[in-house]
């Protein structure tokens, strides 16, 4: 989350509770509420944005088809190199051997 750890985080808190007056932290929380809710709105605003351009353009169908070379690309990832430079299909055993162990 932006880089900051959960220790970083912990002493912030601890700090902002030490250093803001009691009275104030409801307006503190109602502040806090707020930003996060715009960030919220501006970062569901923008994924829609994307959305629509993406359909003006036409980029969704070359999503679908970069999606479909990466599946195909997966299936050559089960090949294997041979000695002569050429891609063999690479078989799972773990089956096989896992039927011959409870034997």
């Amino acid at each position: 989350m932006f880089g900051i750890s959960l220790t970083e985080l912990f002493v912030v808190v601890v700090l902002a509770i030490i250093l803001i007056n009691p009275t104030e932290y409801p307006k503190v929380i109602a502040r806090l509420r707020g930003f996060y809710r715009d960030i919220r709105q501006a970062y569901n605003a923008g994924l829609k944005e994307l959305e629509e351009l993406k359909k003006e353009t036409g980029l969704s169908e070359e999503s679908d088809k970069l999606k479909k070379d990466i599946e195909d690309a997966d299936e050559q990832i089960k090949k294997i190199v041979g000695d002569d430079g050429e891609l063999y299909d690479a078989y799972d055993i773990s089956e096989f051997m896992d039927k011959n162990d409870k034997n």
